[in-house]
């Protein structure tokens, strides 16, 4: 099942409001940032069986790119894992044959050894570097949890961290959906799972998104629904299990349905992305086109851009990236020419550039994955359809 198919199943919660403000579109470069002068396409998948990525890319020291899809021509029906060597050749790394795991919407983190580490709907894995696979856990959606499509996160003593969208606990709220609100787990280095959290909705329901760790080792993460109104949350978690929500979203210009990871700026300050809500006055987006939000440490959250899909771009599921300029980079899956888009924005949200509209051609359409920087600075990340088909990997170069 798609990511972007999936996050529309979802809960139903009640409305309220809330007032926010917008930044505003810009042109020329922002302050600090570099001139960007290229858009290129590295890979358009054809050649290798794995196709459709939704997850980002993840970069080694030597100039490989590692990815996910979520399917691919026979035999690899089930996705897997794809390498795009320094010189731009794409190959299966491993492709899963459905006995295990299954569908990956996840990105791939490099463990000890070289080995690879990551999740699916059906549960949490490991490849080695000599390309052979253990399941750690299976996801049946149960007390254990069931649906990633969570990057894991890796803490300084090895431990492994992520979520899951459904199982966990079925009672009051998340019994009247009979699939669970979700669940955060820990993976051990010996490869020992165990749930620390089990949502609520209270608390949160439907964690689509990884988690980010700081300096502390506190998690932070974000919720597609459930909170004090329903419509998501953004919350900070011990490795112990104690949660804490920070920001409850009204579905309303504040915005609605996080399905992004966040990302922290050196004074705690929270940024992340909502795939619904905001501004509500354009009928191409029933519901508001998204928004990019911030949440400072006391829970106080401000919409640093709200989307209008045209030129700007519509629906971000991604997570965003934080430059050492203050600078924000981000993906929207719809809007801008009818198919995503590429932006830059200011932490201050007082303004915005869209870098690259894709138009369903060879360069791509329906980005859903947040960028990933090399030691040069220039951003990598994915399509999940367009090139020749079947999704496109993807660099700006400043």
């Amino acid at each position: 099942m798609k990511r972007s198919t999936y996050v529309a199943l979802a809960l139903i919660a009640s409305l309220s409001t809330c007032a926010a403000a917008a930044g505003r579109i810009h042109s020329p470069s922002l302050p600090g940032s570099r001139h960007w002068v290229g858009f290129s396409v590295i890979t358009a998948f054809q050649s290798g069986h794995i196709q459709h990525p939704v997850a980002n890319v993840t970069l080694d020291g030597a100039g490989n790119i590692y990815g996910t899809g979520e399917n691919g021509l026979s035999p690899d029906t089930y996705g897997g894992v794809y390498r795009i060597d320094a010189h731009g050749n794409e190959r299966d790394f491993y492709a899963f044959d459905g006995a295990n795991a299954t569908g990956p919407a996840a990105a791939v983190i490099f463990g000890r050894g070289g080995a690879l580490y990551g999740t699916t709907v059906d549960g949490v894995y490991t490849i080695t570097s000599s390309r052979k696979e253990k399941e750690l856990e299976a996801l049946n959606g149960g007390a254990e949890g069931g649906y990633s499509f969570s990057n894991l996160v890796r803490d300084a003593a090895g431990n492994y961290y992520g979520t899951a969208s459904e199982g966990g606990f079925f009672g009051g709220q998340c019994q009247q959906v009979s699939v669970g609100c979700g669940v955060v787990f820990k993976v051990t280095p010996s490869g020992r799972y165990r749930v620390i959290h089990k949502f609520r909705f209270s608390d949160g329901a439907s964690p689509d998104a990884g988690l980010t760790i700081d300096a502390q080792g506190n998690l932070y993460g974000t919720t597609a629904f459930g909170g004090s109104i329903g419509w998501g949350t953004v919350f900070e978690l011990t490795t112990s299990g104690a949660i804490k929500v920070l920001y409850s979203f009204a579905n309303s210009k504040d915005g609605s349905q996080p399905h992004s990871s966040v990302v922290l700026d050196a004074a705690g300050n929270i940024y992340g992305t909502t795939q619904n809500g905001g501004f509500n006055g354009n009928q191409q987006c029933d519901g508001g086109c998204g928004v990019v939000f911030k949440v400072s440490p006391s829970g106080q959250e401000s919409v640093l851009h709200s989307f209008t899909s045209v030129p700007d771009g519509a629906f971000p599921l991604a997570g965003l990236y934080l430059d050492s300029h203050g600078n924000l980079y981000g993906t929207t899956q719809q809007g801008g020419t009818g198919v995503g888009t590429v932006f830059e924005l200011t932490t201050s949200g007082k303004e915005y550039r869209v870098l690259h509209s894709f138009t369903d051609g060879s360069d791509g359409a329906f980005p859903a994955a947040m960028l990933v920087a090399d030691s040069a600075g220039r951003l990598y990340g994915t399509c999940e359809d367009g090139g020749v088909g079947a999704g496109t990997v993807f660099q700006i170069t400043p």
